[in-house]
C-alpha cells in the first residue's frame, strides 16, 4: 500500500501512481476496439444513396403518370373534341356493323387542368356485333373511357338489340389569355396618347 505520510517516500509513492495509471490506460487503449475509419461517412454517403434513389423512383412515377395523361386525354381543347369523339364512333360503327342511332354530348362539368367532356351514343345491331363495338371502344380507343353500357331488346321478333352507352373523353383546358398592359414611351413610364388635331385659338393683341 502507498503511504503518502511519509515525506522519505511521498516522491516515490507518486511516481509510482503516475505509473499505475499510465499502465491502466496504455491497457484500455489496447483492448478498447477502435471505431473503424470512415463508418460516419459512409453512412452519410448511404443516406444520400437512398435519397437520391427515392427522388428518381418518385420522378419515374410521375413521368409514367404524365405519359399516361397524355395517352388518354385530348389536347385539342373541349369545344373540339365532339366532333372529333364522334369521327372515332363512326369508325368503329363501320368496322362493327352496327348502326349509329344517336350521338348526343351530354353537359361538362369545368375542371382545371382537365375537363371530362361526357356523351351518350345509342346504336342497334346483334348482340355480338353490339358487344365487339363495345370491346373496340373500351380496348382500342385510349381516349374514350366506357363507363356506361345498357343493353335492351330493340324488337321481339329478330335478334336485334339497342345500346346506350356512355364516353367520356378528358380534354386539356388551354392555359388563360396573358393580359397585355399598354403600350409605354421608352424612359417615362407614361402610356402613350394621341395628340389632339384640333388647331389653336389665334390670340388679339391689343395695341
Amino acid at each position: 500500500m502507498l503511504n503518502f505520510r511519509d515525506k522519505d517516500t511521498r516522491t516515490a509513492n507518486v511516481v509510482s501512481l503516475v505509473a499505475i495509471l499510465l499502465l491502466v490506460l496504455m491497457l484500455l487503449y489496447a483492448f478498447v476496439p477502435k471505431p473503424k475509419p470512415g463508418t460516419s461517412l459512409g453512412r452519410l454517403n448511404q443516406s444520400v444513396r437512398d435519397t437520391n434513389n427515392s427522388t428518381q423512383e418518385a420522378k419515374a412515377r410521375s413521368d409514367e403518370a404524365k405519359a399516361t395523361i397524355e395517352k388518354r386525354s385530348w389536347s385539342e381543347g373541349p369545344e373540339k373534341v365532339a366532333p372529333l369523339a364522334l369521327t372515332k364512333v363512326n369508325q368503329y360503327v363501320s368496322e362493327t356493323g352496327v348502326r349509329l342511332l344517336a350521338f348526343r354530348p351530354q353537359r361538362s362539368l369545368a375542371g382545371k387542368d382537365l375537363q371530362p367532356v361526357p356523351f351518350l351514343v345509342s346504336v342497334e345491331g346483334t348482340y355480338p356485333k353490339i358487344m365487339a363495338f363495345c370491346q373496340k371502344l373500351d380496348f382500342q380507343e385510349p381516349k374514350l373511357a366506357v363507363n356506361l353500357v345498357q343493353v335492351a331488346s330493340a324488337d321481339s321478333a329478330s335478334d336485334k338489340v339497342t345500346a346506350s352507352i356512355g364516353l367520356t373523353a378528358y380534354a386539356k383546358v388551354p392555359d388563360p389569355p396573358v393580359a397585355i398592359a399598354p403600350s409605354a414611351k421608352p424612359g417615362t413610364g407614361t402610356t402613350t396618347q394621341t395628340p389632339s388635331t384640333s388647331k389653336p385659338k389665334d390670340e388679339t393683341k391689343n395695341g
